[in-house]
């Protein structure tokens, strides 16, 4: 039925909570009761959170769905651009790069100066994974480094904070991880937010050689119920290093299809190129 201005405030609320403390099943389920309501052009902001946790969710057909949905309700209104974002973002989980990037770029400068810090943060974070896939590591990093700068949420900034360690674990930038270790030390989290914690303090433990400790903690990453692509692919990547492709093709049943995440750990076990 209807919800009252009120009721979709605490609401939202509630479910930027979630997201931002990595309960991402929570937020979705709590999102799906407001967006079954039947004002829906009255809370733009709820929706854009709850395409993000189905996009966090690595629910991607629905978050697709969403976006479409959000384009048709919103066209015309100041709204209407901030759903490119997450359109963006969705994107990059799949892949498609080009079009990410084209996305971003199309949003007007006028809209850009309005968009919040988490906005901005990941449309950076969008870029800075679209340099990636040019091999441009210099400009991927300072993308990564204004991301982390300006964002709000904890579970945004693990999200960047691991794609920048993995750009840096995988360069051997001992340095730089050693500021990473630091940073994820003072972050806590459960859920999902736990499970890139994990994958940050396995990636340090890797470049200070300890091989054991990376494995032992990253395999903590695969106790969790949620999905996590980035920790499952970096599992597989130091099985792959260590001679055991086998077991590293068994953890893609546990990965989506069609993400990004898992085509580049497929690339690997079937290849043997390891970065």
């Amino acid at each position: 039925g209807d919800l009252s201005f009120t009721d979709i405030k605490i609401l939202e609320t509630k479910m930027r909570k979630f997201i931002n403390d990595g309960e991402i099943s929570s937020a979705i389920a709590l999102g799906k009761k407001v967006l079954n309501s039947k004002n829906q052009k009255s809370f733009p902001s709820f929706w854009q959170a709850m395409i993000f946790a189905q996009i966090c969710n690595e629910e991607y057909e629905q978050a697709s769905r969403n976006i479409n949905e959000y384009y048709q309700v919103f066209q015309g209104t100041n709204s209407y651009e901030i759903g490119q974002i997450s359109e963006a973002l969705l994107k990059t989980e799949k892949g498609d790069f080009a079009t990410a990037y084209k996305i971003v770029n199309s949003i007007s400068a006028e809209r850009a100066k309005s968009l919040s810090a988490d906005e901005v943060a990941i449309s950076l974070l969008v870029l800075a994974r679209c340099c990636l896939n040019v091999k441009d590591n210099v400009q991927a990093h300072i993308n990564f480094n204004k991301a982390l700068n300006c964002t709000k949420s904890l579970l945004i900034k693990l999200i960047v904070l691991t794609d920048i360690a993995e750009l840096d674990c995988k360069m051997n930038a001992k340095q730089a991880m050693q500021k990473w270790k630091t940073m994820v030390e003072g972050l806590k989290g459960s859920g999902k937010c736990a499970s890139y914690i994990n994958t940050v303090n396995s990636m340090v433990a890797f470049t200070e050689g300890k091989k054991e400790e990376a494995f032992k903690v990253a395999s903590e990453c695969l106790k969790e119920k949620h999905r996590c692509g980035k920790a499952v692919a970096w599992y597989g990547h130091l099985l792959c290093l260590e001679g055991k492709q086998s077991e590293a093709e068994e953890l893609l049943a546990r990965m989506t299809a069609g993400s990004y995440t898992a085509e580049c750990l497929m690339t690997e076990v079937t290849s043997g190129n390891i970065n």
